[in-house]
């Protein structure tokens, strides 16, 4: 820590002072919004500086707070049913209470869903918005705006004084260009103590736009009620005609033609003459394909900008969530995001746009309460402040018992396995690690230590990592290291963790070695969304035999004998080079990729090892390349093609074998051979493909058969090929040894998915293969989302 010099101290506590003044010459302006017939308060009501970019939201309870600096302003206060009202202010030095009431503006049109009356009407305007919808998205090139969100969830189960389980609250900037080039920056967040801060990254995220052809969401791609081909999948009856910032607008019912696709079903408003849409209120139908949400509902509120655009400056969403795990509750989701401040004109700078979709600003989380109530926010509700101070209140209070059992089972699930995890080779292994991130200017540190008692063996890792360049992400690595490893596997993640399987059920996809050495690794961003490595390895390797054959079930299935390598120094330099489409979030130094579809990852790599470079005992050359892409597939579900393959040259040994192993099917069902039995198969050379399909629920609701349409099971095909030159075979002395034999596999099958409580899927499995002509298996997958 570095101390400040007499004049830096009163330098910056003079910022300190100037900073105070300028925030304390904001004078706030608040009061509640109400209706003149009813007395009621009118929820999200918006508030708006005339001949400004400036408005605000009330909350739903009509309160709202402004914050100006001294002067004269025109307020705008604007509701859908009602008549705007602009209001002079005068801005002195001390705060203003203004409760203001709006005259309702609702005009029948005649009876209420007399749809052979109102059904033409309405078809009318629908296609006149159909037929302007390319001159408005033409209109917008570009613009940035200011937001606040707020998240609260609640347990259902709970009295409403008790209910709120979590809030979150950011504030953001974000940047849109044609066509499709979105970003947010959040400048500042807040959170109740039960979440940690850099677990809050609710945004506004892409507007839903529902002037396009059709909006994508999840894997769903929902025709929009203003699509080309919307008439095909929509009815439309006209509910009323109703003021929106003094502009008249239709309200329309739009009703779903079909269940089987996904569809919105709710109200839309469409402004006269223009046929801009101007407000949106929706459910979403039966073909919407959602595991997690029961109920979603959706909200724009628009608001015109310099005269000419609709924009939304009030974005809601609610839901109800059920985990399906115990001692987790089921929670109502409410979600809001008040936008403010457009700006079409200003140009925004080549360098926003990157491969980053999101990022948080490094003071986003240092901010104190002055500055942030003088920014436009939406007011906390009383309830929401009760909660707030009582969630923070409860921080250090301790769990009961019974909720610390109920919650041991998912907290061991994700346990690392820096502290705990368990093969046939190590038995259990305890332990710690820590990465302490920018530890000193650009410095990170990671180290580990534990032991594996079967073994009888301490391992260690220590690391150094450097940041040469934050633009190019150019970092240099040393490490060392002495611990297990696992060979390199095709199917299953590298890096993955059996301990669950291996524990009860004695089932371990993975194969270890023992390894021990240094590394040096040089890694940089070449362009968006690639990435260069080059590593130099100096490791001792040598064999393991299994030392544990112990279960928590006690079946008395053996373990799959560990294979031999081949020991001896290796000295090699490896090159590899991926691209990966998925976008980024970058929370304060670290990234986070965000899922989404379709994407596609690419990997290419070589391994070099030239026989007595610096003492090494091995002579070998391998290459590998691989594809990952994953699509939602014109709304009949996900689609995953997986292309993997590999050579290499002279003498490969054993611990750097290509291997088709079967765990796959354990840890991810979208890319796994079911045939393969509790079998790996390895080469020097390999190839795989493999495709599967994800219907989802869609085949058997589209079926339109009274008892299939409404089965509570998923449909997947899948199917692949792979070739190896190598397999196994025991040998009496409970050892294995290689033998050449190339192996050609192919299967085909299908698979029947049901989500049961605790969200694990239960799949039942039919396949024809090469390897095992007719099988049928069932196994167990997936997690707590």
């Amino acid at each position: 820590m570095k101390f400040l010099t007499n004049n830096k101290k009163w330098l910056l506590l003079l910022f300190i002072i100037l900073g105070v003044t300028s925030k304390a010459s904001a004078i706030s302006i608040k009061g509640t919004v109400a209706d003149t017939k009813t007395g009621k308060p009118i929820p999200y009501v918006t508030i708006k500086v005339v001949n400004s970019r400036e408005s605000i939201v009330a909350n739903q309870e009509g309160q709202y707070r402004l914050y100006l600096t001294p002067g004269t302003y025109q307020l705008k206060f604007s509701h859908v049913s009602h008549y705007s009202k602009i209001i002079n202010v005068t801005i002195a030095d001390t705060t203003i209470f203004l409760n203001v009431q709006l005259e309702p503006t609702l005009i029948e049109v005649g009876t209420i869903r007399v749809y052979d009356q109102q059904y033409d009407a309405a078809q009318r305007i629908i296609v006149e918005a159909i037929r302007h919808k390319d001159e408005i998205l033409s209109k917008i090139k570009q613009y940035r705006f200011k937001a606040y969100t707020k998240l609260v969830l609640r347990d259902t189960a709970k009295a409403d004084s008790a209910n709120v389980f979590l809030i979150t609250e950011t504030e953001l900037n974000a940047f849109w260009k044609y066509p499709d080039k979105y970003k947010e920056i959040i400048t500042a967040r807040k959170q109740t103590a039960n979440i940690p801060a850099k677990n809050n990254l609710i945004t506004v995220q892409d507007i839903l736009n529902f002037n396009k052809n059709r909006i994508d969401i999840d894997e769903n791609s929902v025709v929009s009620p203003t699509a080309k081909d919307a008439l095909d999948y929509y009815n439309y009856y006209l509910l009323d005609t109703i003021l929106i910032d003094s502009t008249p607008a239709f309200v329309l019912e739009i009703e779903p033609k079909k269940q089987t696709i996904p569809l919105f079903e709710g109200t839309i408003k469409i402004a006269d003459s223009t046929f801009d849409v101007v407000g949106v209120d929706v459910d979403f139908n039966q073909g919407f394909e959602n595991n997690l949400y029961i109920k979603p509902h959706y909200q724009q509120v628009f608001t015109k900008y310099e005269n000419k655009y609709w924009m939304p400056n009030l974005i809601q969403f609610t839901a109800i969530i059920n985990i399906h795990f115990p001692g987790i509750p089921v929670f109502s989701v409410n979600y809001l995001a008040a936008l403010h401040d457009y700006d079409f004109t200003t140009p925004i700078a080549k360098n926003i746009f990157d491969e980053y979709v999101l990022e948080v600003d490094k003071d986003a989380d240092n901010f104190d309460s002055t500055k942030w109530n003088t920014e436009q926010l939406v007011p906390l509700t009383n309830d929401e402040k009760h909660n707030y101070h009582r969630i923070d209140s409860l921080k250090n209070k301790p769990v009961p018992i019974y909720k610390k059992l109920l919650l041991l089972p998912l907290k061991l699930m994700f346990i690392p396995q820096d502290i705990f995890h368990f093969n046939r080779v190590e038995g259990a292994y305890l332990g710690y690690g820590h990465y302490w991130h920018r530890l000193y200017n650009r410095l990170s540190i990671y180290l580990k230590s534990g032991y594996a008692f079967d073994d009888d063996l301490w391992q260690n890792h220590i690391g150094f990592n450097y940041l040469l360049s934050e633009k190019q992400k150019i970092s240099v690595t040393a490490e060392y290291h002495n611990e297990i490893k696992s060979f390199p596997t095709i199917l299953s993640r590298p890096d993955g963790n059996a301990t669950f399987t291996a524990l009860t059920d004695k089932t371990d996809p993975y194969d270890y070695y023992y390894e021990k050495g240094l590394s040096l690794r040089y890694y940089m961003k070449l362009i968006k969304f690639t990435e260069l490595t080059i590593r130099f390895e100096n490791h001792h390797q040598y064999s393991k035999t299994n030392h544990t054959d112990y279960s928590l079930l006690g079946t008395k299935k053996k373990n799959r004998l560990n294979p031999s390598i081949t020991d001896g120094n290796l000295h090699s330099l490896v090159t590899s080079f991926s691209y990966d489409s998925r976008p980024l979030v970058k929370n304060k130094g670290y990234d986070m990729i965000v899922p989404t579809l379709p994407y596609t990852i690419i990997e290419t790599g070589i391994e070099y090892a030239p026989l007595n470079f610096m003492g090494n005992h091995f002579n070998f050359t391998k290459y590998y390349a691989w594809l990952y892409h994953q699509q939602s597939l014109w709304n009949w579900g996900v689609n995953t093609l997986y292309i993997y393959a590999g050579t290499s040259g002279n003498n490969l040994p054993p611990q750097k074998y290509f291997v088709v192993d079967f765990g796959a099917k354990l840890f991810d069902r979208s890319t796994s051979f079911h045939t393969l039995g509790e079998n790996n198969f390895y080469g020097s050379r390999a190839l795989v493909i493999h495709m599967s399909h994800n219907f989802g629920r869609r085949l058997f609701r589209r079926s339109g058969l009274p008892l299939i349409k409404k089965l509570p099971f998923s449909l997947n095909i899948n199917g692949g090929i792979f070739f190896s030159d190598f397999s196994t075979k025991a040998l009496p002395d409970n050892k294995i040894f290689y033998r050449t034999a190339t192996k050609g596999y192919s299967e085909i099958g299908f698979g029947v998915g049901h989500l049961l409580p605790l969200n694990i899927v239960i799949d039942f499995n039919w396949q024809l293969s090469a390897y095992n002509t007719n099988h049928f298996s069932i196994s167990l997958s997936g997690g707590v989302f």
